[in-house]
């Protein structure tokens, strides 16, 4: 018995998940290089660090939502 509402379902979940991953990306990004960017030496230097700090958290972050998306991926007909 085929049920249409799950694949519906599954496709939303995974359309969210590819933002969310994308947002990830982005923010991280964001947050690590504007303040160098900007102009600001000591606030960049501070956030560069701390963009150090947190590249692994970042890195698993992308390996668990790329995880997340290739599991609901809808099934190909």
């Amino acid at each position: 018995m085929r049920r249409p509402w799950r694949h519906a379902t599954i496709g939303t979940v995974n359309t969210l998940l590819r933002i969310v991953l994308l947002l990830w990306v982005v923010g991280y990004l964001f947050v690590s290089c504007a303040p160098i960017l900007d102009g600001h030496l000591l606030l960049g230097a501070v956030t560069f660090v701390g963009g150090i700090i947190l590249l692994v958290p970042w890195v698993l972050g992308i390996v668990v939502l790329a995880a997340l998306i290739r599991a609901t991926n809808p099934p190909r007909r």
